[in-house]
């Protein structure tokens, strides 16, 4: 090999390793991602390896690349994951190697994302440097985790949390916008099994003996360290995680309510952060972000877990953003003797029935669009059909023509390969709560109360739940007791909405039917509250102090306690008048409404606001909600107090009934009561209305 070969192939090798970066001299700022999904544990048994992770990694690259102009062609995004088409493996070596490749070369201002997406686990706080008040470090696990090292005293290729926390702080330091993703889990209760869900939790006594963590649990505990000083550093740093300490977080099939064909597993997190990100239509900070996970979560009907936020951004838009991409284009595609599908699913806010209309292709000519006939020919707008979708999964949906406003149903022949769409009717996803039926007393010798039996619970029916016989699938589970029934969010058997108390157990089918609906109305709720994006109506809320004082969220969000006063403030900043709701939806599900009062106005002109001042009492505990409905005012004025209900534990009422109709009323008559034929509101009604949810913790103490 001459010398000229000899020199190309050294800066060959130097290029790949990161040492030289040319990227800067073209002005562009170079985006970066280090996307880790850990799902084949060579080292762990078989019922402790995962699916999701490496689903993971590629909805957040799509979501990076569509949404954040990340480079489509992989440039500056690194995948380790089992994947064929990855970068390596997610061994702890792999990964620090790349971590180091980051801090050696990323440049001031740009964005780096990191997503650790696997098993979390604990093992015992390093001896000579004691920073952990419960005398456990925080591990995420490799796929080359091995067990405990006596001679070393720690899990043998677990990433550390100080460890971790240390190579980010480097990227940081280097004036960097990082954003760290923690979609594992590493405390708890052990492994929670089922098809459903699988926790993303290894029980530490998996991996370290007993006898090492006897003596952890008797030494002296240390006070609790509050210092932030991973994010005293001269770039933005902050740091999403999946669930509190004390919490498992799951992964589990989406899109919820698909046909299994139709689904695949991925963390609770990640599908929760990148749907939300792929569907927002405006800017959001990353406290807002949390707002909006927490939400979505409580849409679910989930109880937990409790997503945490901290770092030195909070406030700052994602990914130091001044605009957002515009979603992808939906493009149609049609192949001979198949359904027609598009490039868009549920996870991108596409639904069963929902209605699109139909384009020629970018850039067609008269030629390609010769097959519009004359029997059929285009609108003045330029559609050529309407569809419907029959079936969505995640990222695709199939299609079918249908009649809708005054163009006639198009036979498939008139719509064509690579077409674009837009939507006109945004249709919502079934929300119907599914229960399940754990009945401990079969065959057991304890008297029960002589209540209704299981086979009588399963005679119910209703448009709101429906029942389901895998305990892991469902929502809530209705439990017996010995002297009735008690209804049990799933996931979080420690926390029991129906008092243990007899006389606040379910002891009658009528009062069971109820119950189960209260939950599902307040579930729908806060799904129409999670999807609805901005409509630039210009209203404007805050939540402050009595001060005046903005209240500031931790890092689980907005926390309060008994006896707390808080102050919340609307306005119409927009150009026209806009009607107001206020409702409030308790850890009970009960809904209240707040504003107007029967006989207050609730029309408000531009400029106009309004306070509301609360007082937090801890008659329910747990994640509330407030809900704002702001709507273009035409006509009377329109409020939504009939979605009022009371609390699980108060006698069922309704609020008023004879407000005048609208397609926001009809759709949420149909979500929260089952009632009508709508499931969807036109793109152009949508504008005219926005809902909104802000969320906080209620505490006895």
């Amino acid at each position: 090999m001459n010398n000229v070969a000899r020199l190309l192939s050294m800066f060959h090798v130097l290029v790949l390793l990161g040492v030289l970066d040319f990227s800067s001299l073209n002005g562009e700022e170079t985006k970066h991602a280090l996307l880790v999904g850990c799902t084949k544990y060579a080292n762990l048994a078989r019922h402790f390896q995962l699916e999701g992770p490496i689903n993971d990694v590629q909805l957040m690259r799509q979501t990076l690349v569509d949404r954040f102009q990340f480079d489509s062609g992989g440039k500056g995004i690194t995948i380790l994951s089992e994947s064929i088409d990855s970068d390596g493996r997610p061994t702890k070596q792999n990964i620090l190697n790349h971590l180091q490749r980051l801090s050696n070369t990323v440049k001031p201002g740009e964005p780096v994302v990191i997503l650790l997406a696997g098993h979390g686990s604990q093992q015992p706080d390093n001896p000579n440097d004691p920073d952990e008040p419960d005398g456990l470090d925080e591990v995420f696990l490799p796929c080359d985790v091995g067990s405990w090292d006596d001679e070393v005293s720690k899990v043998e290729n677990a990433l550390v949390d100080d460890e971790l926390g240390s190579m980010v702080k480097h990227i940081s330091d280097r004036g960097a916008l990082v954003w760290l993703i923690l979609d594992s889990c590493h405390s708890g209760s052990g492994l929670r099994g089922g098809e459903a869900e699988v926790s993303r939790h290894l029980d530490s006594s998996e991996l370290v003996p007993k006898e090492i963590l006897d003596q952890v649990s008797a030494h002296p505990k240390l006070a609790d360290d509050d210092s932030e000083s991973l994010f005293d550093t001269s770039g933005g740093l902050v740091a999403f995680y999946a669930a509190r300490p004390s919490e498992t977080t799951p992964e589990k099939s989406f899109p919820l309510g698909a046909p299994p064909k139709d689904q695949q597993r991925y963390g609770l997190l990640t599908y929760t952060l990148c749907s939300l990100l792929s569907q927002q239509q405006r800017l959001l900070t990353y406290d807002e972000l949390l707002q909006g996970v927490t939400n979505r979560y409580a849409a679910m009907n989930r109880v937990g877990p409790t997503p945490m936020l901290e770092g030195n951004q909070r406030d700052s838009v994602v990914l130091g953003k001044e605009r957002m991409s515009q979603s992808r284009p939906i493009v149609l595609t049609k192949v001979s003797r198949r359904p027609m599908t598009i490039n868009a699913g549920s996870f991108h806010g596409i639904y069963k029935d929902t209605i699109l209309a139909a384009y020629p292709p970018i850039g067609a000519t008269e030629l390609t669009t010769a097959v519009v006939s004359a029997e059929s020919p285009k609108t003045s707008n330029g559609v050529i059909g309407y569809l419907r979708v029959t079936e969505s999964d995640a990222n695709s949906a199939q299609v079918e023509p249908v009649a809708y406003e005054d163009i006639a149903k198009r036979s498939i022949d008139h719509f064509l390969d690579k077409g674009r769409c837009t939507v006109e009717v945004q249709s919502i996803p079934p929300n119907r709560l599914k229960v399940g039926i754990q009945d401990e007393s079969r065959g057991s010798t304890v008297e029960t109360s002589p209540t209704f039996t299981v086979e009588q619970a399963e005679q119910l029916s209703s448009n709101l739940f429906q029942w389901t016989d895998q305990l892991s699938d469902a929502q809530w589970i209705l439990k017996r007791e010995p002297m009735g029934w008690a209804l049990i969010p799933s996931g979080s058997h420690s926390v029991q909405i129906a008092l243990a108390a007899s006389e606040n157990l379910y002891t009658s089918l009528d009062s069971l039917s109820d119950a189960i609906e209260r939950i599902a109305r307040a579930g729908s709720l806060l799904q129409l509250a999670s999807m609805n994006n901005a409509a630039g109506l210009g209203y404007e809320s805050r939540v402050l102090r009595p001060s005046g004082e903005p209240l500031q969220p931790g890092k689980t969000g907005f926390s309060l306690k008994d006896g707390d006063r808080v102050v919340v403030e609307f306005s119409n900043q927009g150009r026209r008048a806009l009607d107001f709701t206020i409702l409030y939806v308790d850890a009970d599900h009960g809904i209240t409404c707040l504003f107007p009062k029967f006989g207050e106005l609730n029309r408000f002109e531009p400029g106009e606001s309004e306070r509301l001042r609360l007082q937090i009492n801890a008659e329910t505990v747990g994640r509330e909600h407030l809900v704002t409905i702001a709507v273009r005012a035409t006509g009377q004025p329109v409020d939504f107090a009939f979605l009022q209900q009371p609390s699980l534990r108060q006698d069922q009422s309704r609020g008023n009934e004879h407000e005048p109709e609208s397609p926001l009323r009809e759709l949420c008559k149909s979500a929260l009561y089952g009632v009508g034929q709508t499931r969807g509101v036109t793109v152009d009604a949508w504008s005219n209305y926005e809902i909104r949810s802000i969320s906080w913790t209620i505490s006895a103490e």
